[in-house]
């Protein structure tokens, strides 16, 4: 994320939340913590607390994660028919919040989960993506029949496949893992893929 400007604020005007605020034309997100610096240095330098006492914040441009785009917070856009509701900013965790037992659209509820603790080291962590690449794809996996079959295969070859359900929820937790690991192993493959097509000046194809 690129900082567009900095600006000072007196300290009692700084809230200890995130605020979103519209600049130049687009929405972007005001990041800071009282008394301390930002969490994302400025391009022009990392800033300090003046001599007056007053806080420096930093007005961060925010971007879609994968196509890049500049997501906006219009009220009674979201995910609506329209460029607007496909551009609208939406929150995704990269490990599902279900995982560990809680939910995102019940908050406080708390059932067993599949992982005591995070494998990746990311609970509770999120990013954010445009309507479009969250809502339409990251929920929509394509998966083929012969994707399933040879995923089955991994699964029964790694041991993970199951007769019936019982109490242990480690088969699941394992088909999860693979899952992770397949996806990360085949963008492996794909980026040393495009990379050697850029060195070579191939332009890339599906």
């Amino acid at each position: 994320m690129d900082c567009i400007r900095c600006q000072t604020l007196p300290e009692t005007l700084l809230p200890l939340t995130r605020r979103i605020r519209k600049s130049r034309g687009k929405w972007t997100r005001l990041i800071w913590r009282r008394g301390r610096k930002p969490t994302t240095p400025c391009l022009g330098g990392e800033p300090e607390l003046s001599s007056s006492g007053r806080s420096r914040i930093h007005l961060m441009a925010e971007y879609c994660a994968i196509c890049g785009c500049g997501p906006h917070r219009t009220p009674d856009t979201y995910a609506r028919a329209t460029t607007e509701g496909r551009g609208h900013a939406t929150q995704h965790h990269f490990v599902a919040e279900r995982f560990f037992g809680r939910s995102s659209n019940r908050p406080g509820t708390q059932t067993e989960g599949i992982f005591a603790s995070c494998p990746w080291g990311y609970e509770g962590e999120s990013a954010l993506f445009c309507y479009e690449c969250h809502e339409e794809l990251l929920h929509n996996p394509v998966l083929l029949p012969e994707d399933f079959k040879r995923f089955a295969r991994v699964v029964q070859v790694r041991g993970l496949s199951e007769e019936s359900k019982t109490e242990d929820r480690a088969k699941i937790a394992g088909h999860i893992a693979l899952f992770h690991e397949v996806i990360a192993r085949g963008l492996s493959i794909l980026c040393e893929e495009a990379e050697r097509a850029k060195s070579n000046g191939v332009k890339g194809s599906h």
